[in-house]
């Protein structure tokens, strides 16, 4: 392969590196959620939230469910976030198994997963 090809194919390469890293639309990620921990000891606390960005100037609304290793819904939460502050819920882990953190912002659902375990 000779140089010229060489450096002609690096070039495609490196563009199509470049267009794939730049976004194609603003993120929408006008309101923040509090990660919970991905496992805690049993009888201790899952700490759920949401924060809205003031500047971001989207939807505040949410929905947070945290549900119970029976499927159970322990917490169900929906509203406007606020920028004045984090709206947080705690849950206490009274069983071992795995919780499920559900939230809703901006028609997008995310799940986090926590264990709960004897410690």
């Amino acid at each position: 392969m000779d140089l010229r090809r060489w450096f002609g194919s690096a070039l495609v390469v490196g563009l199509l590196s470049v267009l794939l890293l730049v976004p194609s639309a603003p993120a929408s990620a006008d309101v923040l959620h509090v990660v919970p921990k991905s496992s805690v000891c049993r009888g201790t606390k899952v700490t759920v939230g949401v924060w809205y960005q003031e500047y971001s100037g989207g939807s505040r609304k949410y929905v947070v469910k945290v549900k119970a290793p029976s499927g159970k819904v322990v917490l169900h939460k929906k509203g406007k976030a606020t920028n004045a502050r984090w709206k947080t819920w705690n849950v206490k882990a009274k069983r071992a198994g795995k919780y499920r953190v559900v939230y809703r912002t901006n028609g997008i659902r995310t799940t986090y997963k926590v264990r709960s375990s004897a410690c």
